[in-house]
Formats: C-alpha cells, sequence, structure tokens
C-alpha cells in the first residue's frame, strides 16, 4: 500500500488500473476494505486521501487467475517498487521461510524470533513466550500494550493534532475522517494526571518489574480520565476506538487485526461455496444488487435499527465496499453517515437483527426477505416426487421441513465471526484453504470417488488434501469471480427497485443487461460532495 500511495502521486493511471496484488496480500486488502471507516483511518492517517479513490481490481485479478496468466505490469510494479527480495508469485503457504516473524520483549525491547507455530500460539491462544535476554514471560496482552504506550508517547512529543494514532479522527454521527475530529477531546483526556506516570515511565507498572497489562492501563489512567472529562467530551466513544486498534495485535500500523479480518472472510467465502450462487452468478447478480438497494432504502427509512443482511446482500454490500470513495460518498448521501460494515458482531445479536430486519423487510416491500437460494438444495428430485404423489399427507409436512430449512440456512446471512480461541496453527496454514467443486482442477479418479465429492463438497472443511496450486483460482472463482458480477451489474445501472418482487425485479430493466437504465448508477459513481474529509 505505500508503493501504491507513493506512485499514484506521480503515475495517476494507476488510479483507475492498480497494480493486482499477489493473492495474499489481496486477501489481506479484501479483508480490509471490508471495514470501511477503519479502512478510511488507516488510509488517510498513512498514505494521504488520494488512495481511497483506488478500487480493488476485482474484475481484471479474477480475468487472470481464471485464465492462469500473469500481468507482466504488476510483476514489474511489485519488483521495481515493492521488494526486490521475495517474488511476486510467491506461494502465502511458503512465505513463512523468507520473512521473519518477530516478537518484541516488552521488558528489554530485544527482538525475539520464534518459530512459526509458537507465534501462532503466542498470536492466537495466548501462549506465553520467554525472552532469551532478560527471561521476563510474557502475553500478547504486554506486547500489545506495550505498543499502544509506546505509539502514545511519540503522539504526545508531537503534540496535537495527533495525526498518528489510529482511532481519533472518525467524526462519532457522521464517521468522516478529519484532522480536526477528536484532536481536542484526546489533548483533554491524556492531559489528566492520571496519564503522567505511564507516559512518563518505561512500560512497567508503578516503576517496579511488573509488565504494564490493558487491564492496569484502563483502571490506573483510562477510567479515570474519562470519569474526570466525560461532561466536556464531544466524542464518548474516543477511548474505546482508539484502544481498539491496539489490543491484542502486537504489529503493523493498522487499525484492525488483519490476520482475523481474513479469517472472517473465509467463513464467509465458504458459506458461498456452499451454496448454488456460482451456476447462477449472472440472475443473483441483478438479484442481489436490487435487494442491496432495497436494504439501503430500509436503512434511510429505519437509521437507529441494527439490520442483518441475507447471504446474497452481503455479496453485494462486500462489492460496492470494494470502491471505497464511492462507497462512502453514496452512503453519506443516502444515510448521513459512511455505513460501517461490522464482521465482529456475536452470533446472538446478529439473529435477533436478522429477525427484526426481516420483519421490517416484510412490512415495507410485502415481500419473503429471505432469498430463493438458501433453500434451493433442500427440494431434490425425490422429495418433489413424493410431494407431488402423496400431496395431501407429505406436502405440508415437507413444506414445514423446508421452511426451517429455509430459517438456518438464512440465520447464517451477514458475517458470523469465527471464535477468537482455539485456533490451532494447522488451522492457520490452511486459513486460505478452500475445497474447490467436484471436478474443477482436481485429478479425477473414479466415478464413485467423483460422486463422493459431489456430497461433500458443500460441508466438508477439512483442506489437508486441498492440491495447493487450486487455492487462489478457488478463493477468486467462489468469491471475487461471483462479486466481479456485480460490479458488472452495479455499473451497468440496474434501474430503480420493483417495490413488489425483488426475485430479478428491475422494474425498467427486468434482468441483468451490459447497459441498463441508470437509476442505480449512484450505488458506484456517486460524486463526493458533502462528504468533508474522505
Amino acid at each position: 500500500m505505500r508503493a501504491l500511495a507513493l506512485t499514484i502521486h506521480d503515475d495517476t493511471q494507476l488510479v483507475a488500473e492498480p497494480p493486482i496484488p499477489p493473492i495474499d496480500v489481496a486477501m489481506f486488502w479484501f479483508a480490509h476494505m471490508l471495514s470501511p471507516i477503519r479502512y478510511n483511518d488507516d488510509m488517510n492517517r498513512l498514505f494521504g486521501a488520494q488512495i481511497l479513490d483506488v478500487a480493488f481490481p476485482l474484475e481484471r485479478m479474477a480475468h487472470f487467475l481464471c485464465s492462469g496468466t500473469e500481468c507482466p505490469a504488476s510483476q514489474e510494479f511489485w519488483s521495481t517498487r515493492v521488494s526486490r527480495t521475495m517474488p511476486c508469485d510467491a506461494a502465502p503457504w511458503t512465505t513463512d521461510a523468507s520473512v521473519p516473524l518477530h516478537v518484541v520483549c516488552p521488558k528489554c525491547v530485544l527482538a525475539i524470533d520464534p518459530d512459526t507455530d509458537a507465534y501462532l500460539r503466542f498470536r492466537f491462544n495466548g501462549q506465553l513466550i520467554k525472552c532469551d535476554s532478560c527471561t521476563t514471560v510474557f502475553s500478547i496482552n504486554e506486547v500489545s500494550a506495550r505498543r499502544f504506550l509506546d505509539e502514545l508517547k511519540a503522539a504526545v512529543a508531537k503534540d496535537m493534532p495527533f495525526t498518528a494514532l489510529p482511532g481519533v479522527h472518525i467524526d462519532p454521527k457522521t464517521r468522516v475522517w478529519a484532522v480536526e475530529n477528536g484532536a481536542a477531546d484526546l489533548g483533554m483526556l491524556l492531559g489528566h494526571k492520571s496519564w503522567a506516570p505511564l507516559l512518563t515511565g518505561n512500560g512497567s507498572e508503578g516503576g517496579d518489574s511488573k509488565l504494564l497489562t490493558w487491564e492496569a492501563i484502563a483502571s490506573a489512567a483510562v477510567r479515570p480520565s474519562f470519569n474526570a472529562t466525560k461532561s466536556k467530551l464531544k466524542n464518548g466513544n474516543l477511548f474505546r476506538s482508539m484502544l481498539a486498534s491496539y489490543r491484542d495485535f502486537a504489529t503493523g500500523p493498522w487499525s484492525m487485526d488483519l490476520v482475523q479480518a481474513v479469517l472472517r472472510q473465509r467463513e464467509f467465502t465458504h458459506k458461498m461455496a456452499a451454496t448454488e450462487y456460482s451456476d447462477r452468478t449472472r440472475r443473483i447478480a441483478t438479484q442481489a444488487t436490487v435487494r442491496y438497494h432495497k436494504l439501503m432504502l430500509m436503512l434511510a427509512k429505519h437509521r437507529d435499527m441494527f439490520m442483518v443482511p441475507t447471504l446474497d446482500i452481503d455479496l453485494a454490500w462486500h462489492t460496492h465496499q470494494l470502491h471505497p470513495r464511492r462507497y462512502a460518498a453514496y452512503t453519506f448521501e443516502k444515510l448521513g453517515a459512511v455505513l460501517n460494515h461490522d464482521d465482529t458482531i456475536e452470533s446472538p445479536r446478529l439473529k435477533e437483527g436478522f429477525t427484526k430486519t426481516a420483519h421490517v423487510w416484510s412490512e415495507m416491500f410485502s415481500e419473503p426477505y429471505a432469498c430463493d437460494a438458501a433453500f434451493r438444495g433442500f427440494w431434490t428430485a425425490s422429495k418433489v416426487a413424493t410431494a407431488t404423489i402423496a400431496a395431501p399427507v407429505m406436502l405440508p409436512l415437507l413444506m414445514r421441513r423446508a421452511s426451517k430449512h429455509k430459517s438456518a440456512v438464512n440465520e447464517q446471512g451477514g458475517c458470523v465471526a469465527l471464535p477468537a480461541a482455539d485456533v490451532t496453527p494447522l488451522h492457520l496454514r490452511n486459513a486460505f484453504a478452500f475445497r474447490p467443486r467436484p471436478g474443477a482442477n482436481l485429478v479425477s479418479s473414479s466415478a464413485k470417488e467423483r460422486g463422493s465429492r459431489s456430497v461433500n463438497a458443500a460441508t466438508n472443511h477439512d483442506d489437508s488434501r486441498l492440491d495447493p496450486r487450486v487455492l487462489p483460482a478457488y478463493f477468486y472463482s467462489s468469491c471475487a469471480v461471483t462479486s466481479s458480477f456485480f460490479s458488472d451489474a452495479v455499473c451497468a445501472g440496474l434501474g430503480y427497485p420493483d417495490l413488489g418482487n425483488s426475485v430479478g425485479g428491475v422494474a425498467t430493466c427486468g434482468a441483468y443487461a451490459p447497459a441498463g437504465c441508470g437509476a442505480a448508477w449512484s450505488l458506484c459513481s456517486t460524486g463526493m460532495s458533502g462528504c468533508g474529509g474522505l
């Protein structure tokens, strides 16, 4: 991102046609964009607002991945601007051999180089590490707390507006980034006497050998300073936003844990691969784009309601966020604030929100909220035959079961976070692995074996037998390649939604076509008027 930000100042053509990144870099960039508020904050702080004009090169990347060819211009950009030592086509599963994993001791500040498995257990499972120099034993809690204090000291030394600190400059109401946002509040909070010992100390609690933890920072400084100044603050969530940008991840300039973000997208991509979406991509693209537009209409009318999207709407929403400037402009214009996408919400709240969303949707549009693709797999040929032959007896029973199946599937709509704990190193090594559809890029064996694969393809999560050569192509064939049709649909302009029926229901166009009627163009092409510091 740094290389791209520096280059677009000299070559503005890269804004419209950015270089295609390696597959592992692309997955992190993709996941970062799906947290639009954090992405906006990070890009503005670190690189300047111009980089927000760069959209994810979704269609071009899908084209090169599916054709099995390389982009010479992108490879040249990587070798000359990014890294001369690591090749652009380095496989994600071999980078741990060439990229050392450092952990800085929070006591003596010595860089420790644990092996990959030890680092992953430290990073995700809370395992302790012992410093080789000072023999201090510490966890990710102490390391991330020390990192926070070090960066806070550096920012205070430079004085306001604290532009190096993440989570500070987002307006709490409009979610627009601006330098002046939060600076005065943070200056007031850090000026409280409770912060003085921490900002002048050496990273230990009370000056002794005990390392500072997040709990100690909260009790010693965060709560006292907030309670003393909360009546004067414009943003009461400033501390929460800033501390969330540091807690429990120890390195990197970003305001969020990108590794966990990529893992959460693995869950979403698995859901997409388990449906029949990729077989009906163009119809789903039309349907989901219209339904996504309808959800925006609902949000505009019920701005305080917590709404949860179905799987197809969520995919359209993801695709819209891959155009950060346009997404911010569109949601700001329609909703009065940049719409955040939070995929860290716990499952119970998602289920409750989904139920309420379905109820409001039904009242507003007089149609079911669940997408039809959610339970197509339930109606096998045998069930259809049984329901037809023994209709009076079996049809009501099967309809009830289908309804339950549909509800169960659609409760998984939205983005359900993966568990944060007990992630094994093997799980993390296979974090980017998905089982491809039967017969695609796999060495064929017997018909019986292929049939077995077909039955288990949608539910099998064991990636240990997956051919590494198909990993990049499969990720994008199940998610990004599907999304590329959403880019076509959105940018073509599908017209205004038919309020009666959203299944292919574009009132003026009727179905997907390369040239639409233009009324939905604002999804990707709205200008930036009124968006302040974006």
